[in-house]
């Protein structure tokens, strides 16, 4: 891990270490798109859970952005697999997920348009109300 991680010229310098010894290599695995990759992780942790080469909580998924959780969350989900994330949010937990219909564009309507509607719920730091 430590030889992916020097190669960032931008990092914050750490030092990895395990008590563990060694394990097993890094897999490079190249895929046609997100859902496609998120489907190939999941399918490779059922396949190691099948053949106890691993336990359930032997595994880490990291990802650079929470975008990509996504379609991850909805791979452990179609093949019924429990999953906890740490640090995180669960995608369809987002409040802007469960209430789509709620956040309008900040964009003024247009004439003869029903005026927007408020969203529900306290104020977010992020956001102006009207």
């Amino acid at each position: 891990a430590m030889a992916v991680i020097e190669s960032n010229p931008h990092r914050t310098h750490k030092e990895l270490f395990t008590d563990k010894g060694s394990g097993n290599k890094i897999v490079l695995q190249e895929t046609f798109n997100a859902r496609e990759e998120g489907g190939w992780i999941v399918n490779k942790i059922a396949e190691m859970l099948v053949r106890k080469e691993a336990g359930p909580g032997d595994f880490a998924i990291m990802y650079r952005t929470n975008a990509q959780s996504r379609l991850i969350e909805e791979a452990f989900l179609q093949m019924n697999m429990a999953y906890k994330l740490v640090g995180a949010q669960r995608f369809y937990g987002r409040r802007e997920v469960k209430l789509p219909g709620q956040f309008r564009s900040s964009a003024a309507p247009l004439a003869g348009s029903p005026a927007r509607t408020k969203p529900a719920g306290p104020a977010r730091s992020d956001h102006h109300r009207d």
